[in-house]
């Protein structure tokens, strides 16, 4: 069974690094790749913060729009204000995850409502940092005509807690044989090196790029992708160890 790709672009707002978006937007024009583009709407964290505002940014992410790209509501401000890991047992550090239900439907509402007043149409969820709650999913049920939601550790996307999960497992271009694997990538920090090493290995993949209207969601979890979990969760406690001891020797 032939393995199937997809993009995920995360941090996109008007106080992005425009040129590295520019050059982004260059490489999957190029092959034709239509990737799930995550916008935060009302950007307040200066980690992801590179130029003044730009009004021009919403020009821009209502053409990514018309040629197909799938608009995602990444949050609401991207503060991190919790140390909750939520339901993907990634990061301690949470914008959503145990955070009021009351709160959540205000952040939600909110930044919903300003990506469609500027035009766009969210249909994907990407929670930042991975870090979100029943009450997150809760508030997206009731408050916008979100389905999908772009994380979760399994090898092909599944239904759960009332929506369709598309997993997102890796921030490079795998070499896999089966499943679906969806890669990550933050323009704002990749460095002329790192555009040059996604194209050149992208293009080896374009057989196997696929976008959300290409997938099926017609399962649940299975043994295998609990087992994919599983393995993920101990490689990452490994690195997590190997990086404490190395701390501790200097």
């Amino acid at each position: 069974m032939t393995s199937r790709l997809l993009v995920r672009l995360d941090d996109a707002s008007p106080f992005m690094n425009r040129d590295k978006w520019e050059t982004m937007e260059a490489i999957l024009d190029k092959y034709n790749i239509k990737p799930i583009v995550a916008i935060i709407p009302n950007n307040k964290d200066k980690e992801v913060s590179f130029e003044d505002y730009q009004e021009t940014f919403w020009n821009m992410a209502r053409s990514w729009e018309k040629k197909g790209w799938n608009i995602a509501l990444h949050g609401y401000d991207h503060c991190f204000i919790t140390n909750k890991k939520g339901i993907v047992p990634r990061n301690n550090y949470s914008e959503f995850a145990g955070v009021s239900y009351d709160k959540q439907v205000e952040k939600i509402r909110d930044g919903y409502k300003l990506l469609r007043d500027r035009g766009l149409e969210p249909t994907v969820w990407v929670a930042p940092a991975h870090s979100f709650d029943k009450n997150t999913l809760k508030a997206l049920k009731q408050n916008t005509s979100i389905e999908i939601v772009s994380d979760g550790l399994a090898i092909f996307p599944y239904l759960s807690y009332g929506f369709k999960w598309i997993p997102q497992q890796v921030c490079h271009v795998p070499n896999r044989s089966y499943g679906v694997w969806t890669i990550c990538l933050h323009p704002n920090n990749m460095s002329d090196k790192d555009f040059k090493i996604f194209d050149k290995d992208i293009s080896k993949k374009l057989e196997t790029i696929i976008d959300i209207n290409n997938i099926k969601f017609n399962r649940f979890k299975t043994v295998v992708d609990h087992l994919f979990f599983i393995f993920y969760i101990l490689k990452r406690v490994k690195r997590q160890i190997i990086n404490s001891l190395v701390k501790g020797r200097r």
